[in-house]
């Protein structure tokens, strides 16, 4: 009933923000992204905004409803934007479907030799970055971003 009323009363809004903050039990927190997902997709038109998504998924590994957002989310309209600790732990399903990519200092080699994939040598500048710099790829293009 919860859940229902709470489809209501975002449909009935033009903008609105729900704010997630999932669970430090692992198993808890994949089934309350579920929910989360689920009600995305119901309302349509969003954006989920996700921190430390690798959290929820591994390189080889996402989760079912996670994966059906990631892969067809755009019939919903459902946009996902997130962060990550390690770009190497991320999902390859999600970074297969990432247009862009912001990218701050990175220091471990697993994670550079992933991003140079991405960002080809400009990823060997990542080590070296001052803080709130950072390397951007948006529509193919790279550049460096200041504060």
């Amino acid at each position: 009933d919860s859940i229902a009323t709470l489809i209501k009363f975002v449909q009935a809004r033009k903008t609105f923000r729900v704010v997630f903050l999932p669970s430090a039990n692992a198993e808890k927190r994949t089934a309350e992204l579920d929910m989360v997902i689920q009600l995305a997709e119901l309302v349509g038109d969003v954006t989920l905004l996700i921190d430390e998504v690798d959290a929820f998924c591994s390189p080889n590994y996402t989760p079912e409803p996670f994966y059906n957002v990631i892969m067809f989310g755009r019939h919903p309209q459902v946009s996902v934007i997130y962060t990550a600790r390690r770009f190497a732990n991320v999902s390859r399903d999600l970074t297969s479907q990432t247009d862009d990519y912001v990218i701050f200092r990175q220091e471990e080699p697993g994670d550079i030799e992933a991003l140079k994939k991405r960002l080809g040598d400009a990823a060997l500048r990542l080590p070296g970055l001052p803080d709130y710099h950072a390397i951007c790829k948006t529509r193919g293009q790279i550049s460096d971003h200041k504060p």
